[in-house]
């Protein structure tokens, strides 16, 4: 995920690679047959999203970027409601509030 949205996913091999490590493909069988529908879905949907990101060089929009910190944000909020906290309010940005220092910024930012 860092890859992809550090803007890096316009290299097809260094995608190919970092989904065929074994770190992926565990966390993925794992999402796949023991993770709720709902995990599966906003999993699934994720992808989709990341998969119909442009294949550039160039630097990620920060419109596409929330969009895909968002798609990300609902896997892990699904999870999270697997996990026992059933009526989670949070949004999904909410997730990465205290992982990224300039989110509120970026968000403001795209907003206008």
């Amino acid at each position: 995920m860092e890859m992809i949205l550090s803007g890096q996913s316009g290299n097809p091999e260094r995608v190919a690679q970092a989904l065929q490590q074994k770190e992926y493909r565990n966390a993925a069988f794992q999402i796949h047959f023991f993770g709720s529908d709902d995990v599966l879905r906003a999993f699934n949907s994720m992808w989709q999203f990341l998969w119909s990101m442009p294949l550039d060089e160039g630097p990620v929009d920060e419109s596409v970027m929330l969009e895909a910190f968002t798609a990300i944000g609902q896997v892990m909020l699904a999870i999270r409601r697997d996990m026992g906290n059933k009526r989670t309010r949070l949004e999904p940005l909410e997730m990465f509030m205290s992982r990224i220092k300039d989110l509120p910024a970026v968000i403001a930012s795209a907003q206008r």
